[in-house]
């Protein structure tokens, strides 16, 4: 009998893939606007490009209908390579804020981009409209963590990874290049002891394959 691998939980958004760019594509395109992913520094779309909240979500299920999402994502730099080293020292799941409607299209671009690599996927149902809360539970990526016995994850939002790392995970705040202006803090604020910051997939690697 072997030993079960620990599990390692991923983000998808920002992490795999680049979904801020093709969003950004995605607007400009059909709002004759100039928007840079500079231009995001938070996951409030509607402090970015105006309106109400409302407008925000149904511009990203716009958004999730059209081939910037289903074609034209691409996969984050070094995620790949990384991820196969990893796998043989963890059982990887991915934990999306997600919602249940696009299934098929996170599925089939995992299945494209990244075969043979995680377990499962599952789906926080986040930034929900009244009726799709209705039929679909949301879930914090802490409680997600719980329930699939995820002690490590990596994720490129602020609000999940004190959540998690409050629950005594060990997180990887995922900053690629530096670039994720969501994610910052004002200088010289610190960072809870089991969080890090990492700017690459390689920092990821070389910290918990040390760890093994």
């Amino acid at each position: 009998m072997t030993d079960q691998k620990p599990v390692l939980a991923v983000d998808m958004d920002e992490v795999l893939c680049g979904t801020a760019q093709a969003l950004v594509n995605f607007h400009n395109e059909h709002y004759d606007t100039k928007l840079k992913v500079s231009d995001f520094i938070t996951y409030h779309y509607e402090d970015v490009w105006g309106g109400s909240r409302q407008e925000a979500i149904d511009k990203v299920r716009k958004f999730y209908a059209s081939d910037h999402f289903s074609d034209r994502m691409e996969p984050v730099p070094g995620a790949k390579e990384a991820l196969t080293l990893l796998k043989s020292k963890f059982d990887i799941v991915i934990i999306t804020a997600r919602q249940e409607m696009v299934h098929a299209e996170t599925h089939r671009f995992i299945n494209e981009k990244y075969p043979g690599i995680f377990k499962e996927i599952h789906f926080a149902n986040h930034f929900l409209t009244p009726e799709e809360a209705t039929r679909l539970v949301s879930k914090t990526k802490g409680e997600l963590c719980a329930e699939v016995g995820a002690r490590i994850l990596i994720d490129d939002s602020l609000q999940h990874a004190y959540d998690c790392a409050s629950k005594g995970n060990q997180v990887f705040l995922f900053d690629h290049e530096g670039a994720y202006g969501w994610n910052k803090l004002p200088e010289d604020t610190p960072l809870p002891a089991n969080i890090t910051r990492v700017h690459e997939w390689s920092d990821i690697v070389n910290l918990l394959m040390a760890d093994k």
